[in-house]
């Protein structure tokens, strides 16, 4: 079965939270080298040193790799053991083949995190240039100093961050956007891939749930039995579905789920999932993010011009820091959302 998106946030958000850390170091190792420079009369910036301290933190990040091979187990573990119990229920028996999936997904998922660590090494280097040359041509224009054109080109930059990845049309995917995609996609697709061959294997049918705002690619096809066979002549085929393209069923942030049909007729619903309460608790969630993002961006700004020793500035962004402070804490309140410190400054130490 699909896991549901407030399950797989509990897969992917351990990791996340430590490359959220190290883009926001990396920011701030930015921000201090640049201005303190500034502070000097000078616009510059040391690319080498950059990149060798964001080499350190993303090695790091990578040592997690047994954290996320343990949730993307576990998250297969969590979908297929309920379903197995089910199977062995309406059918009597179970039949389980090899499972050469896991290691096959892993494998795609070591490939996808080394990537996001280039990424964000590449990245820095052309962060600080990006920034350089921006205070420079606005100082050459000749209306404002080289600390106020540093500063100006620090507060532009800083909330665009340190992407993960830049994509063909490009946009910028932040390590904490990229690297939840990935955990999610990848421990999703196992799920489903592990239920499509319990069905294989134990029976002949499945139903796709359905669910409103279902995306372009999912919606003709949701609500519906299929065949796991070619050639049922009661039932299409499953292959014939979307399912295998990225916006299709079981595709890339998808929310369908299986539901596998034993030999006595029962279908499987996926065991104590309120849809309600999930998607209410998940909106929640996505809001305290989205508050506790612009709290480290507020933060950046208060930095930037802390070091630029621009009181009128400092003040202007305390302010704004505190009020989404307040909404974030109210928003807690409301909602019993647990407070994260950590994810408003730094937790790596």
């Amino acid at each position: 079965m699909s896991l549901s998106p407030l399950q797989l946030d509990r897969y992917s958000q351990e990791v996340v939270e430590y490359y959220v850390e190290v883009e926001q170091k990396i920011i701030e190792y930015i921000i201090d080298s640049i201005s303190n420079n500034a502070n000097q009369d000078d616009i510059d910036g040391n690319q080498n040193d950059v990149v060798d301290y964001a080499d350190g933190l993303v090695k790091y990040a990578r040592s997690l790799k047994h954290k996320v091979h343990s949730n993307i187990k576990k998250a297969e573990t969590d979908s297929i053991e309920p379903l197995d119990e089910w199977i062995m229920e309406h059918n009597g028996k179970i039949v389980k083949g090899k499972n050469y999936l896991s290691n096959k997904y892993l494998s795609d998922t070591d490939a996808y995190m080394r990537m996001i660590s280039r990424n964000m090494s590449a990245n820095s280097a052309k962060a600080v240039q990006q920034i350089l040359t921006t205070a420079i041509n606005e100082y050459r224009i000749g209306k404002t100093t080289k600390k106020d054109a540093v500063g100006k080109a620090l507060h532009q930059w800083s909330d665009n961050g340190i992407p993960a990845l830049i994509d063909r049309a490009g946009k910028q995917w932040s390590p904490e956007i990229y690297v939840r995609t990935v955990i999610q996609t990848q421990a999703n697709r196992l799920a489903n891939e592990e239920t499509l061959q319990r069905i294989k294997d134990n029976g002949q049918y499945v139903d796709i749930s359905a669910h409103v705002g279902a995306r372009p690619l999912c919606a003709p096809y949701q609500g519906k039995r299929y065949s796991m066979l070619d050639n049922d002549p009661k039932y299409p085929s499953f292959y014939s579905t979307s399912y295998g393209k990225a916006a299709g069923i079981l595709g890339i942030n998808c929310h369908h789920h299986l539901m596998p049909v034993a030999n006595d007729g029962a279908v499987y619903n996926p065991p104590n999932i309120d849809d309600d309460l999930n998607a209410k608790v998940y909106k929640q969630t996505q809001q305290q993010r989205k508050y506790e993002r612009e709290i480290r961006q507020l933060r950046n700004h208060v930095r930037i011009a802390d070091n630029l020793h621009d009181s009128i500035g400092k003040v202007h962004s305390q302010m704004r820091l505190r009020d989404k402070q307040t909404q974030l804490h109210e928003l807690q309140k409301a909602s019993g959302l647990r407070r994260r410190p950590e994810l408003e400054k730094n937790i790596l130490r």
